[in-house]
């Protein structure tokens, strides 16, 4: 049985609700290396990763590579990054989302 995004997707998320961050890295590099399809999903499986362990440039880069890859952010994809900026009280980043959010999640 081969593992597909879905099996990755959850292997972030399991390894970020533990708070073994150092492992989601090595999933991602695993995934990447068994040519994985990187969809909507799993990238808002890094972006809760690295709203979870508070590494909001490290979201950042990952939101910036979700768009260059042409993956398109959902609804999902804004209130995890929004959550994560509100936590760090970065009410101009909340701002700044939530109007991206509705130009592109109409």
């Amino acid at each position: 049985m081969r593992a597909d995004t879905k099996t990755f997707c959850c292997l972030i998320k399991g390894y970020a609700n533990a708070g073994v961050f150092h492992k989601v890295d090595s999933v991602v590099k695993l995934a990447n290396e068994m040519e994985i399809h990187e969809n909507t999903s799993f990238y808002n499986a890094m972006l809760y990763a690295c709203g979870k362990e508070g590494d909001l440039m490290k979201m950042e880069e990952v939101f910036k590579k979700m768009k260059e890859e042409e993956c398109r952010p959902d609804v999902v994809t804004y209130s995890i990054m929004v959550d994560a900026y509100k936590k760090e009280a970065m009410d101009d980043k909340v701002h700044d989302l939530e109007q991206e959010r509705l130009m592109i999640c109409v």
